[in-house]
């Protein structure tokens, strides 16, 4: 896949600092509000309602309907908020990639996480022991990642399904202007 040519200091995703995103997690809070934007009241509905609409998608894959896959990864995971509401419950393993590591303390007491990697997804790779997934999950996090990054994620991702089942699931917020939308705030993107 190539991203198409265009001058770069035009383009939203020129302005993506890691270590602007990095420090405006590191200030946020590890819970569901700070995950979310911290207005308790708006995004814990929200919240509920991601997950079970998740859950239908999976079940429409037939994933988690009829019995548990082997082995996932959660790219982006924050605190665990898919990790604990929706992928434990579909499958046996998870694997989390996620850079702030105060966001995955707690998940290191959950019996279905079974490793841990605090990097960036633009320096993840897969594990060296060969692991395959049959599910990856991305959500809400790719934004932070310029252009180039996100296609050499997702190529990485590719190769660490499993061969013709694997399934690759991103989920985004997508802009509504029809342009890709730099936030100053935290240092990303809504493409």
């Amino acid at each position: 896949m190539t991203l198409p040519k265009t001058d770069a200091a035009a383009r939203p995703d020129s302005l993506i600092n890691k270590h602007d995103g990095l420090q405006y997690w590191q200030n946020a809070t590890a819970d569901v509000d700070g995950m979310l934007g911290g207005v308790p009241a708006l995004f814990r509905p929200i919240s509920r309602i991601d997950l079970q609409g998740s859950r239908t998608f999976l079940a429409r894959l037939g994933i988690g309907s009829r019995a548990k896959v082997s082995r996932c990864m959660e790219g982006g995971a924050g605190i665990g908020r898919i990790t604990d509401g929706l992928l434990a419950h579909v499958a046996d393993q998870v694997d989390i990639v996620e850079p702030v590591a105060k966001f995955t303390r707690a998940l290191r007491d959950c019996p279905a996480v079974r490793r841990i990697d605090n990097v960036g997804l633009e320096d993840w790779a897969p594990p060296p022991d060969g692991t395959r997934y049959d599910l990856v999950w991305t959500q809400w996090c790719l934004g932070h990642l310029t252009d180039a990054q996100v296609v050499a994620y997702l190529t990485r991702c590719r190769g660490a399904l499993v061969p013709g089942t694997g399934v690759l699931v991103v989920k985004e917020n997508l802009s509504t202007s029809g342009q890709d939308v730099f936030d100053p705030v935290d240092s990303c993107v809504t493409r």
